[in-house]
């Protein structure tokens, strides 16, 4: 338990979608360690079906983004500004707009965009989101307390857009085996992609150059993608049924996700634009090599040489593949054990919470002493 004031932790996000899994559980990961420290975790949600979350934490479903709606919910659930924060989580919709309306009413903000701003989401719909930006959603997000980015990329670039504001660096984590348990080698090698099937997450460039490399159809190598889809299914299976080691699984999770992550040698992902990939941290923590593009905005995969580097595009792609085809055991099964040190040093949930839990009580001690000098 602690002795601060810090009570509530509300979680705006835009939907529970499978396919928005990458914002929402990052959002709620550290929540159990949290409550062992007292404090509550709530996710706050437009109203959907089919809605599953971990128990440690409470779902809020609201009936709409209005005004309205908020001052009921903060009267329902009885929301206190001395001792609750409110998060905010993407950019564009309800969250951010609630966030600024929170602020005004005397709350703690902070805003949370996951990349959303990035150069590569920006460029799409790019008048729009760039007219929508600079009149609404700037103005309400630099009403923010801190901005949280979540890689050092992204702090850099917020850093130009919001000049005003206190940016901070804390990452998603991913929950961490003690130990690690060493991989007995297995066929064939297991080449991974976790994500969901988005244009930007690179799918058709991996899937295309996999279909032009040697390692097509050979049954020592074996590429498996996993994830919901989001427009790109219909090519895929267009472009794999004729090709015998390649495997699309759906949607993964529980035992079945640590499986496929367990034997994964490598994990692909050829994105255009990430935010910060837990999906990678969760691969990593198993083992798996990352190759990756350095628009997944984690460069220390380069710096500490723990993986390799890709573009988005098929030839490059297939040089790289055909390279690690050839990997020696030996220094596989090291690059594995060095993956998951890097992350268990790093970027474990309980590490994570102790960053968000200083940031948070931070920010309210700061909120207390300014009030507590205000002139009477």
């Amino acid at each position: 338990m602690h002795d601060g004031p810090l009570k509530r932790i509300i979680h705006l996000v835009d939907n529970l979608e499978m396919v928005n899994i990458g914002v929402w559980n990052a959002a709620i990961s550290t929540s159990s360690i949290l409550a062992k420290k007292g404090i509550v975790s709530e996710i706050w949600y437009p109203a959907v079906k089919h809605v599953s979350l971990q128990s440690s934490i409470a779902g809020i479903a609201l009936e709409s983004s209005s005004y309205s709606e908020l001052d009921k919910q903060i009267k329902q659930q009885q929301l206190n500004s001395q001792t609750d924060i409110i998060i905010t989580h993407g950019c564009w919709r309800y969250p951010t707009k609630w966030g600024a309306r929170l602020k005004q009413n005397g709350f703690t903000f902070i805003y949370t965009p996951h990349g959303m701003l990035e150069p590569w989401p920006m460029r799409h719909k790019f008048l729009k989101k760039k007219l929508y930006f600079k009149l609404k959603e700037q103005q309400m997000a630099a009403l923010a307390d801190t901005i949280r980015a979540v890689s050092k990329p992204e702090k850099d670039r917020l850093s130009h857009l919001f000049k005003h504001n206190s940016i901070v660096h804390i990452p998603n984590g991913v929950i961490c085996a003690p130990v690690f348990i060493n991989r007995k080698s297995t066929l064939p090698l297991n080449f991974v992609f976790m994500a969901r099937l988005h244009h930007k997450k690179g799918i058709i460039p991996l899937v295309k150059a996999w279909i032009q490399s040697f390692l097509a159809n050979n049954q020592a190598y074996r590429l498996q993608i996993a994830g919901p889809d989001e427009g790109e299914l219909p090519v895929l299976q267009s472009l794999i049924k004729d090709v015998s080691n390649i495997e699309y699984l759906g949607v993964v999770s529980g035992a079945a996700k640590e499986e496929l992550l367990s034997r994964a040698s490598y994990y692909v992902l050829p994105s255009f634009s990430e935010g910060f990939p837990t999906s990678l941290l969760e691969a990593m923590e198993k083992g798996a090599i990352p190759v990756i593009t350095k628009d997944c905005n984690f460069n220390e995969i380069f710096d500490e040489e723990l993986g390799y580097k890709i573009t988005t595009g098929p030839s490059d792609i297939k040089n790289v593949l055909e390279a690690l085809a050839g990997q020696d055991e030996k220094l596989l099964k090291a690059k594995y054990e060095k993956c998951y040190r890097f992350i268990k040093a790093n970027y474990t949930l309980e590490h994570i919470a102790e960053l968000q839990f200083d940031l948070y009580t931070s920010l309210l001690n700061r909120k207390s002493s300014a009030q507590h000098w205000l002139p009477q």
